[in-house]
């Protein structure tokens, strides 16, 4: 639903995590069959990519969509069926995230970030949850590395559970 989300471009918001260059082209990122396809391309060439942060070089185009000033909710269940990229490429980053809508308590991490995947080509057997923030002391439950995943090439659905007291994060109704 295009009223709910858009498309983030590397050129207009200066994001950009890898490699990628991220862009709004119908080979990147595309919604058929009532699902959203998000895609990593190698162009084949080198070429500048552009914004109003920095520029780089790179080979690759890439798409990230992003509910920001369309969607907000705090608390709750958020739920998303994905996979991920099974292809033994390297330097490759995938992520569902949930971002704050408002920096109540500053920059990141201080107002928050939960990571309910991320998902790194150079670890494909597993999915990470994490949930950023600033805290007064190390906090140990921020985090599992060890979410051993099969294979994240098929289907699998994702979610966080949100509360006032707890967020827990699960793949495929395993917490």
């Amino acid at each position: 639903d295009p009223d709910r989300w858009a498309v983030t471009q590397t050129g207009h918001s200066g994001f950009r995590f890898g490699g990628e260059c991220y862009v709004d082209d119908a080979a990147n990122v595309s919604v058929a069959d009532g699902r959203l396809s998000l895609t990593v391309r190698d162009t084949g060439e080198t070429f500048t990519c552009r914004s109003s942060v920095d520029a780089f070089r790179t080979r690759y185009t890439g798409a990230m969509v992003t509910t920001a000033r369309r969607f907000a909710q705090t608390h709750g269940r958020f739920e998303i069926r994905a996979r991920f990229l099974a292809e033994p490429v390297t330097g490759l980053h995938a992520a569902i995230w949930l971002w704050p809508s408002k920096r109540i308590y500053g920059a990141w991490p201080r107002s928050g970030e939960i990571d309910i995947a991320e998902y790194y080509t150079r670890y494909p057997d597993r999915v990470i949850p994490k949930v950023h923030y600033a805290s007064a002391r190390p906090d140990p439950t921020t985090t599992n590395n060890r979410c051993l995943v099969e294979s994240p090439g098929p289907f699998h659905t994702y979610a966080a559970e949100w509360t006032p007291d707890a967020i827990t994060i699960s793949f495929d109704d395993e917490v």
